[in-house]
């Protein structure tokens, strides 16, 4: 079984908050980067996991967090995540 990776970042509200890190993305241009997490819910009757993705950013000493708010950017972060769910 895998390790999990665990981080600690900060939302746009100032909050803490411990994450399970699934995979981290960066564009093709390498100005975005974002992580896909999961913070240990689940939900429906096979307990699925549910996860988020937020573009990710380093602020001194934190990691801090951004919501992806543009049709165009989830496009984007779909195109990445196509690549890996291709890349075997």
């Amino acid at each position: 079984m895998e390790e999990k990776k665990i981080a600690e970042l900060i939302d746009s509200s100032g909050n803490k908050m411990e994450i399970d890190v699934v995979t981290y993305l960066v564009s093709p241009d390498k100005l975005k980067h974002y992580v896909v997490y999961t913070k240990g819910e689940v939900r429906g009757e096979n307990n699925n996991h549910v996860i988020y993705i937020s573009r990710i950013y380093k602020e001194n000493d934190c990691f801090r967090i951004e919501e992806i708010s543009t049709d165009d950017e989830w496009i984007a972060v779909q195109r990445l995540l196509k690549q890996i769910a291709n890349s075997d």
